[in-house]
């Protein structure tokens, strides 16, 4: 049966925050005429994380969860884009969370703005509390070439239309990082339209477990640098060379530094 709505969540021993992810998801505002369905792909899990999704799967008919071995990142959000019955797929992360009318309002936008094919919002960082934003006069912006710059697309706020994405060829499974951030570059690629709602409507968790903070963070800033030099070349936008530069080497000073500049 098609559904307006399918969230996709691929989880890896996940036992620590899946339930209050899937809770999230469950307790969206929306109309009775707008149906979801929530997409979990295990990627390999040998926590309890399975065992808990099977007793929220009984509270939660709509929930199609499916156990593979380990896929990698890509290939996991790949079968459940491809799990998914949806017109449009919002993806969420197993350790964040949506405020109550993330979907509703994203529903509402995309239905209204034909002409953009990715929407997605503003988030807030919590490490167990996020605060309600209610906001009943929505702006957006268009999300441009700015994204050489910095990726300021949060992937577990994004709600994009499911056949653009297919056209796009899905996330590319041959990468192993900035998975999201070469989709999003790909769109502009493709002559998309990414929008931006001015409201927070996510929460980004923030917590020890996070690998590009946990001394993996040389890594992460070289795969990115890669994925939006290869993007800059592909596009001819050469102008924003040396923005990529900057936010490499500024990227490796400690994160009390950084903080500063950010403040």
């Amino acid at each position: 049966m098609i559904v307006d709505i399918s969230v996709i969540t691929t989880v890896y021993n996940s036992e620590r925050y899946i339930k209050e992810c899937i809770e999230s998801v469950q307790q969206q505002i929306l109309p009775q005429n707008v149906t979801f369905e929530h997409v979990i792909v295990d990627d390999g899990s040998t926590d309890d994380t399975e065992n808990l999704i099977r007793q929220l799967q009984k509270k939660y008919p709509n929930i199609n969860y499916l156990k593979y071995g380990k896929l990698g990142r890509a290939k996991a959000l790949n079968r459940a884009v491809d799990n998914s019955k949806g017109k449009y797929i919002a993806n969420l992360d197993s350790d964040d969370l949506f405020l109550p009318n993330k979907l509703y309002l994203q529903y509402e936008f995309m239905e209204k703005h034909e002409e953009c094919d990715l929407l997605c919002t503003e988030s807030t960082t919590f490490n167990d509390k996020i605060p309600l934003n209610n906001t009943e006069e929505l702006t957006y912006k268009i999300v441009d070439y700015k994204l050489l710059k910095k990726n300021i697309v949060n992937h577990s706020s994004v709600l994009f239309k499911k056949q653009e994405l297919l056209n796009i060829g899905k996330y590319d499974e041959t990468r192993t990082s900035q998975i999201d951030l070469e989709l999003w570059l790909r769109y502009l690629y493709h002559g998309l339209t990414i929008c931006r709602l001015d409201a927070i409507l996510t929460g980004k968790r923030v917590h020890a477990n996070q690998s590009f903070e946990r001394g993996n963070r040389l890594r992460y800033l070289t795969g990115s640098a890669k994925v939006k030099l290869k993007y800059i070349v592909k596009m001819k936008k050469y102008g924003y060379i040396p923005a990529v530069g900057f936010r490499f080497f500024g990227g490796m000073l400690p994160e009390s530094f950084r903080a500063k500049f950010r403040n």
